[in-house]
């Protein structure tokens, strides 16, 4: 799981920086920490909580505006809409 909360984290985290360099905002103290939890029947990973650390200049006027380029992350999207998977023995 810890490979799945990774990807979450930098995706999530891709998006984010992409969106303050294109307004020439530090990301020096960025970061962004993952937790989940497990549930079970069947057991997986029931919540992903990312926790964003905006650079101490961030700009209150974008927090919305961050917030949605965090969203639109493709991790975050197939979570969202669960794709189909097809499993194939060979």
């Amino acid at each position: 799981m810890e490979f799945l909360a990774a990807s979450i984290g930098a995706c999530a985290g891709y998006f984010a920086v992409k969106f303050m360099t294109a307004r020439d905002i530090d990301t020096g103290d960025f970061k962004i920490d993952v937790d989940y939890q497990y549930v079970d029947n069947p057991r997986r990973v029931g919540k992903f909580e990312l926790k964003v650390t905006l650079p101490r200049e961030f700009p209150e006027k974008y927090h919305q505006a961050v917030m949605r380029a965090i969203k639109t992350c493709t991790v975050h999207n197939t979570f969202e809409v669960p794709p189909d998977i097809d499993v194939e023995l060979i």
